[in-house]
């Protein structure tokens, strides 16, 4: 009995935890002929890490490149434990579907812990920083553009705000 138990146990410690497949490149929502390549591929990870690094200069790039992976790629409860502890308890959220009375997007504040991270459903990231803010832009692979600011508060990179966009 305990040798069916050890081999049952070295078995399950031997194999390999099965990693969730990225998801394929896919063709743009607006342009057949372009191909957007998914933020998850080893490839799109390493050039992610490094614009985001050269943006975050000498503020904790290592952090920086970490919180924009795990808000892209992160597919797991620690990981979205991670996105949680690394946003602001409130955000700013984007929503050009709705409009306040001036015709201008409306912006709301949400609590932090409202965040939901893309779990490999991004496609397209761009970033860019504006002021002390870096920008994250990306496409869902459908008519949505989606995006979230990262600044650096106190030493600790957070999610300061988000926005979605969509036709």
């Amino acid at each position: 009995m305990h040798a069916l138990l050890i081999l049952i146990l070295s078995f399950c410690l031997c194999m390999p935890v099965l990693a969730k497949e990225i998801p394929p490149d896919i063709r743009s929502f607006y342009r057949k002929d372009e191909m957007l390549q998914n933020a998850c591929k080893t490839t799109e990870r390493s050039r992610t890490r490094t614009t985001i690094r050269a943006l975050a200069k000498d503020r904790a790039p290592k952090l920086a490149s970490r919180l924009v992976d795990e808000m892209l790629c992160g597919d797991t409860v620690r990981s979205h434990e991670y996105v949680i502890a690394h946003t602001a308890r409130a955000i700013s959220s984007a929503n050009i579907a709705a409009y306040d009375e001036y015709g201008n997007f409306l912006i709301t504040q949400v609590p932090g812990t409202s965040i939901e991270p893309a779990r490999m459903q991004a496609w397209n990231v761009s970033a860019w920083e504006i002021d002390d803010v870096i920008r994250i832009d990306f496409t869902d692979g459908g008519p949505c553009s989606m995006s979230f600011d990262i600044k650096n508060l106190a030493a600790v990179w957070k999610v300061v705000a988000t926005g979605v966009a969509c036709d």
